[in-house]
């Protein structure tokens, strides 16, 4: 899951969830993350739905309160910030919605690079060895 507590960032997050239900943003987004190549293998009904599955995200973050999980995480944290005023997420974020450990894992990026091949060798090879536990 991608995601941090909704109240970490509500003003950019929130931005981004309007700036991504408009049909040609999502493609302009899409086509920065995946190259030209990516967009010409996008289907109608993905670049329908898109907008909408991100909309619908945006109401679950702004609208939902989960219980409180009662199991651990794994939690991978962008290490690079693009706002030098800003810190990476501390594992306390997640404490009122995780009763378990939370284990910390530093990926040196920011964070819409962690789909990236580097960073998600890095998330695989970690989440590889849980697997194996």
């Amino acid at each position: 899951m991608d995601t941090i507590p909704f109240d970490y960032e509500p003003a950019t997050t929130e931005q981004h969830y309007k700036e991504a239900q408009d049909d040609s943003n999502f493609i302009r987004w899409f086509a920065n993350r995946t190259g030209e190549e990516g967009v010409l293998d996008l289907t109608r009904p993905y670049i329908e739905k898109g907008p909408q599955v991100i909309k619908w995200l945006g109401h679950l973050a702004r609208n939902h309160s989960p219980l409180r999980y009662s199991g651990g995480m794994v939690l991978f944290r962008a290490m690079i910030q693009e706002d030098s005023t800003r810190q990476p997420i501390s594992p306390a974020e997640w404490k009122p919605y995780i009763k378990g450990e939370i284990e910390v894992y530093d990926i040196k990026c920011i964070h819409v690079n962690m789909d990236q091949p580097a960073p998600l060798a890095e998330i695989g090879g970690v989440l590889a060895q849980k697997l194996d536990e």
